[in-house]
This record gives C-alpha cells, sequence and structure tokens, in this order.
C-alpha cells in the first residue's frame, strides 16, 4: 500500500465531496428562492382577490 497510489484518491474523493456540497446546497438555495417567490406570489394574489 503505497503512499503515492492513495493520495491522489483520496484528493478527488475529498474534491468530489466539495462539489456534491456544493451541489447540495445550489439546489437548495433555488428551492428556497423559488418557495419565496410562489409564496409573495400566492400571497399577492389573494391578497388582490379580497
Amino acid at each position: 500500500m503505497p503512499p503515492e497510489t492513495n493520495k491522489p484518491k483520496s484528493q478527488s474523493f475529498n474534491f468530489l465531496r466539495l462539489l456534491l456540497s456544493l451541489a447540495k446546497v445550489c439546489v437548495f438555495a433555488s428551492n428556497n428562492f423559488k418557495q419565496e417567490q410562489f409564496l409573495t406570489h400566492r400571497f399577492v394574489l389573494t391578497d388582490k382577490s379580497e
């Protein structure tokens, strides 16, 4: 088990995990933004109908 072959694997694995967490954050943020827009849009619609 030489460290030379072990090192780049863990580095790329950490990089992939970082990308995955970034993607999760991006998806979560975009979903949050869409939900906020939808809620404010509904609120405006109900406010107008009253």
